[in-house]
């Protein structure tokens, strides 16, 4: 079991630690959430872990729990890229979406709008809207602090 205290002498200006592997002290991931215009969290969540080889390996696979409403992903980083985008629309998107939708996107610079065009089902109409650069704290619901919403 892992903590994040740790004893020291009263009045110390350093503590030192040592441990056998930064990677096990620190964990990376993406959660990539789908939420509607009135909300609410749509189901299923998209999850992007931190491997060391860029997938979940057999042990981890028959071991690790799973869940209906969660879709995972794992990658050497942990963060979405394009093809994360790509299964997130495939997989979680598109099938949980309505025949016309809007997609509200941040201003990162993966949100490739030729590739969501190309995986677009022909069945659905999409409007892709982007969240201008440096007001993603403003505007997105989860990156805003209890003050903010409330004001």
């Amino acid at each position: 079991m892992h903590s994040a205290r740790m004893l020291s002498w009263k009045g110390e200006k350093h503590t030192q630690a040592g441990m056998q592997s930064s990677s096990a002290m620190t964990h990376s991931y993406t959660i990539q959430p789908t939420i509607s215009a009135d909300g609410q969290l749509l189901s299923p969540l998209f999850v992007v872990l931190k491997e060391t080889s860029g997938q979940l390996g057999p042990r981890v696979q028959s071991r690790m729990f799973t869940a209906p409403n969660v879709v995972i992903g794992a990658s050497t980083s942990g963060k979405l890229n394009k093809e994360f985008l790509r299964q997130w629309l495939e997989s979680v998107f598109f099938p949980h979406s309505p025949e016309n939708s809007i997609l509200l996107l941040d201003s990162w610079t993966g949100y490739d709008g030729s590739l969501i065009r190309n995986v677009t089902p022909p069945n659905k109409t999409l409007t892709v809207l982007s969240i201008p650069k440096n007001t993603t704290g403003l505007i997105q619901p989860l990156n805003q602090t209890p003050r903010q919403l409330t004001s």
